[in-house]
């Protein structure tokens, strides 16, 4: 079993239950996240606005939800309402691995339409200030 941290799930979480928005991956993950988000639809077809992926930056990935960024993964800190996965660019491709199989473990389980099944922490409130201090 994977052990992946807590924000990489709350990631995951928030590419699930936000409606629409914007992905932007680097051009190494573009086919893989176009496959994942046909993959969550698959599983959760009652999500109606799936969001559009983009190529973007090489060094990092993040979710654009009109004009809140949802999550971000790379190495310069975000604003404190995004959640962060610290990452170098050599790590891009390895997390992104991780959050597309984070996602689809979610989206299996039956995210967001079920109770319990969202992953570790996802009955509690999310607080990035202690995600942040504990990486």
């Amino acid at each position: 079993m994977v052990d992946w941290a807590p924000s990489m799930y709350e990631a995951a979480r928030r590419l699930l239950r936000t409606p629409g928005g914007a992905l932007y991956v680097p051009d190494s993950c573009f086919d893989s996240a176009k496959l994942l988000i046909l993959g969550i639809s698959d599983e959760v077809p009652s999500i109606i606005t799936e969001p559009s992926v983009n190529s973007g930056s090489t060094d990092e990935i993040f979710y654009d939800c009109d004009g809140k960024i949802e999550f971000q993964i790379g190495k310069i800190e975000p604003a404190m309402e995004t959640c962060w996965i610290r990452s170098e660019s050599n790590e891009i491709e390895k997390l992104w691995e991780e959050l597309s199989d984070v996602a689809m473990k979610l989206a299996r389980a039956g995210y967001p339409g079920c109770l319990g099944c969202g992953g570790p922490g996802s009955e509690e409130i999310w607080d990035e200030n202690v995600s942040r201090l504990a990486s």
